[in-house]
C-alpha cells in the first residue's frame, strides 16, 4: 500500500501535477487586478478589450467600457428579463417583467390564472356569468363555475362559511 501512495505521488510530480494559483510551484501564477476587469471576450483584460461596436445584450462588454449589457432594462424588459434573450411567456395571456421576474399582467378574455403559476399562464378556460356564487341566486347549487374561480358549488368560499382547503397558496 505504501509502495502504491509513493508511486501516485511521483507520477504527480512526473505529470506536471497543476496546482493552485498562489500554491508554491504553481507556474504561470500570474494575477493583477486588472484580470478582474470584464471586457469584449471573457479572459481579456480592459486593456485587450476591442470595441465591437454597439452594446448587444450577450454577456459581453461590446463597447469597452468596463460594464456588461448595462443598455439593457433587465429587470423591466419582457424580452430580456433578468438575463438576456430571457423571454416572458404567458399561455393566453400578457406577461409583464417586474424587478428581473416574469409575471403575468393579464389574462385574455375567457382564460383564468386559477393557480398562479406563470408556468401555465392563464390555464382555466371559463366564462364568468356572475362576479361572485351566491345562495340567493342558486349558483350555490347548480354545479357549475359560475364566477369561474376554479371551485364548483360548496367546494367556493362564496357558498359555505365551511369549505375545504384549496390549492391557492
Amino acid at each position: 500500500m505504501f509502495a502504491i501512495l509513493l508511486f501516485s505521488v511521483a507520477l504527480a510530480a512526473a505529470c506536471g501535477n497543476p496546482s493552485k494559483p498562489g500554491d508554491a510551484g504553481a507556474e504561470n501564477d500570474v494575477t493583477s487586478e486588472e484580470d478582474d476587469v470584464v471586457a469584449d471576450t471573457p479572459g481579456d483584460t480592459i486593456d485587450d478589450c476591442v470595441p465591437t461596436g454597439d452594446e448587444v445584450c450577450d454577456g459581453l462588454d461590446n463597447d469597452c467600457d468596463g460594464e456588461i449589457d448595462e443598455d439593457f432594462e433587465l429587470d423591466s424588459n419582457v424580452e430580456s428579463c433578468g438575463a438576456c434573450g430571457y423571454v416572458c411567456e404567458v399561455p393566453n395571456g400578457t406577461p409583464m417583467c417586474v424587478d428581473g421576474v416574469c409575471l403575468i399582467e393579464s389574462c385574455l378574455e375567457g382564460f383564468h390564472d386559477v393557480n398562479g403559476s406563470i408556468v401555465d399562464g392563464c390555464e382555466y378556460e371559463c366564462t364568468a356569468t356572475v362576479d361572485m356564487e351566491s345562495e340567493d341566486d342558486g349558483t350555490c347549487s347548480d354545479e357549475l363555475d359560475n364566477d369561474c374561480d376554479g371551485r364548483v358549488d360548496l367546494d367556493d368560499p362564496d357558498c359555505s362559511d365551511c369549505y375545504p382547503e384549496y390549492c391557492d397558496e
